[in-house]
């Protein structure tokens, strides 16, 4: 048998490690980084305002360190019949920081009462977001009534039809009348993220039944700007830059990962 660490010792270390630290870590939370005067920032302060930034290089070691163990593990098992071995890895994903999202109401994919609620960050032109939507898709399917999600608008610069395909999808949310349709428009925008154009929006709509001539004047008067446009405000706010990012009953979780990290995230909660 081949174990990797003893999860009691972990335990303990961790344990012993947090006790030991705790007045260093309440020490450098009131630590002052600069003194202006009338005011001084603490470091607790700045790190406040970089939080999200500070956990991806949180993560980054996290990928490096499970790069680097899965490499230490074939090292240490060349040459052995794995298939009598046990590998124990107590090596976790870090926990992300949780934050407060707006309670505005929006359109929910899902039940609204579901436990556990994700929110997503995504631009119609993100070739990221799209290959994100089937790994959604499984989540649905996988927690059933337990989960629902809320969309978010955050058209990245560089993405010269985001707005534009953002407020078509809000006009086919006005005018659609089941759910079905608002969600067969939104795949449908993220099928060909390469052809958003009004014709495209048109004829999408056109074939899921939404009220043409209406959906037609949505369009024109852009008469959504001003809520895409509150979205990246409020995606500034909290520190966000590329998409997709997904908060998971506010658990931050940055990029298109594959299903089983959202899920360990989502069995936690």
């Amino acid at each position: 048998t081949t174990t990797l660490a003893q999860p009691s010792l972990a335990r303990k270390y961790h344990i012993e490690k947090t006790t030991a630290t705790s007045p260093v870590v309440q020490e450098v939370s009131h630590t002052i980084v600069a003194d202006l005067g009338d005011k001084v920032i603490s470091l607790k302060e700045l790190d406040t305002h970089i939080k999200l930034r500070l956990f991806d290089l949180e993560w980054q070691k996290y990928q490096l360190r499970k790069h680097a163990l899965k490499s230490l593990i074939n090292q240490k098992t060349q040459g052995t019949n794995r298939t009598s071995q046990r590998a124990e890895i107590t090596l976790t994903p870090p926990t992300p920081p949780r934050l407060g999202m707006t309670k505005e109401v929006r359109v929910i994919r899902g039940k609204s009462g579901a436990s556990v609620i994700v929110d997503i960050f995504c631009s119609y032109q993100s070739s990221h977001c799209a290959r994100l939507q089937p790994t959604l898709t499984e989540l649905e399917q996988h927690y059933s009534d337990q989960i629902a999600f809320r969309f978010f608008d955050l058209p990245q610069k560089f993405h010269r039809s985001g707005y534009a395909a953002a407020n078509a999808f809000h006009c086919a949310v006005e005018y659609s009348q089941k759910d079905q349709q608002i969600w067969a428009f939104q795949s449908s925008l993220f099928a060909d993220i390469n052809q958003l154009n009004v014709q495209r929006y048109r004829v999408i709509a056109e074939q899921l039944g939404i009220h043409s001539s209406e959906f037609d004047q949505c369009l024109k008067e852009k008469r959504y700007q001003s809520k895409i446009s509150s979205d990246v405000a409020f995606g500034k706010q909290i520190g966000l830059g590329n998409v997709p990012v997904a908060f998971i009953n506010g658990l931050y979780v940055k990029g298109a990962n594959a299903a089983d990290l959202y899920r360990y995230y989502i069995d936690q909660e």
